[in-house]
Formats: C-alpha cells, structure tokens, sequence
C-alpha cells in the first residue's frame, strides 16, 4: 500500500509539472492581441478592450473571402506561433504529457449565415498537423462558446498529416482557428469579421489518471503474486 501511495505520489507531482504552463492556459486578451495573428503571421488582429461575452475584452481579424474556393482547406482566420511568442509562448510544449483533452474558446463572426469552425495545431515547423472540426454551428453575430475534444479517440478530429496522435500532441508551438467557408460565400467578394476571446486548454481530470495509474500498480502487484 506504502509503494501505491508513493507512486500516485509522484505521478501527480510528475503531471503538474508537465502540465505548467499549458493544462488551464486561458488567454482572454485584457491588454492587446497577445502577439496573436491573422490569417498569416504578418496580420495584425484589431483589439477591442470591452465589448466581448459579460463586457470582456476580445480581437478581431478581418478576412477577403474573394481567394477561397467551395470544397478547399478551411480559412485560417486567428491564429498563435512561437515564432511571434504568442501569448508569451505559454501554451507551447508537449500537451499529451501535459494531459490535454481539449480547447474552447468564445466566437463571433458576421458573415450572413452560420459556419463550422475548425482547429488546427502543429510543432513550429507546422508539420505535423493535427486539424479538427467543431460540430457546432456558429450564429451571425452571436457569441457562442465552441470546444474541440481533443481525446485520442475524439470524433471531431479529421488528420493528422498522415502520422498519429501522439506525433501531433506531443509537439505543440503553432494553433489556428478557421472555418469552413460556405459554397455560396467561396470566392465572393464578402469580407468577415472574426472575433475571439477566452482560449482556454482544457487539462484530463487528474483524478482519473491517477485512477487508472492505481489501477495498475494494482494489476502488476497480482501478476507478481
């Protein structure tokens, strides 16, 4: 019972610390864009100190539909790269060590009719992927809370560059938030407004890691036996 105690022990005090810095990283924007970006790395978000879900503060990219084509990759519209130190690079590390089972963040857009938004997160090269697609529908002009599982055996999950999870997980420096752009807006001369605000990275719940990590010790002590 002592060897159990002591080894849930450690392995709790072995995930906080791979979890510091990531598991329950929330960037809610209260002073500027947090060196978050665009469609690209070289487009600035606009800021906005008020105005968000319960008056919070929040950004805003603005995006051409006029180069997308019905069928093509979803339309990056924010996103966060260690090469900008987005957010002070707080998020970047290895988040299958770290536990993560999901992001959610609050979102808004103007386009004239509803859109899936989509996830993708990659190492700093940006390759590996992992991309993902949310399955709930986001309102014009509403702010509506959207949440990526991000579980090895999630359903909303689409690739992962043609490698797996852990490769994807295990290396995490660059997020991009998108959508899946309309057949009826692709190529059209509309221009949206995308607003964002309170990513957070969701951790597992420790009490069932530690749950399965006693389960086998426990295991183990009675192949011993």
């Amino acid at each position: 019972m002592l060897v159990r105690t002591l080894a849930v022990a450690a392995l709790a005090a072995i995930t906080a610390s791979a979890s510091a810095g990531i598991v329950g990283f929330v960037e809610d924007f209260p002073t500027g864009d947090a060196n978050w970006r665009g469609a690209t790395d070289a487009a600035t978000l606009e800021w906005s100190a008020a105005g968000g879900p319960d008056g919070a503060a929040y950004v805003t990219s603005v995006f051409d539909l006029s180069g997308t084509t019905s069928g093509g990759f979803p339309a990056t519209v924010i996103r966060a790269s260690a090469s900008q130190d987005a957010s002070g690079g707080e998020y970047v590390g290895n988040w299958l060590a770290a536990g993560v089972t999901g992001v959610s963040f609050r979102f808004r857009h103007d386009l004239p009719e509803p859109i899936q938004t989509s996830l993708r997160i990659a190492p700093s090269s940006n390759f590996p992927g992992g991309s993902a697609f949310s399955f709930t529908p986001v309102a014009a002009g509403v702010w509506t809370e959207v949440f990526f599982d991000l579980s090895p055996a999630s359903p909303q999950w689409v690739s992962f560059s043609g490698t797996s999870y852990e490769a994807v997980m295990s290396s995490i420096a660059n997020i991009q938030i998108g959508f899946l752009v309309p057949e009826d807006l692709a190529g059209t001369a509309t221009v949206g407004r995308f607003d964002m605000t309170g990513f957070t990275i969701v951790p597992a719940p420790a009490g069932v890691v530690l749950l399965g990590f006693s389960v086998g010790l426990g295991g183990r002590s009675r192949r011993r036996d």
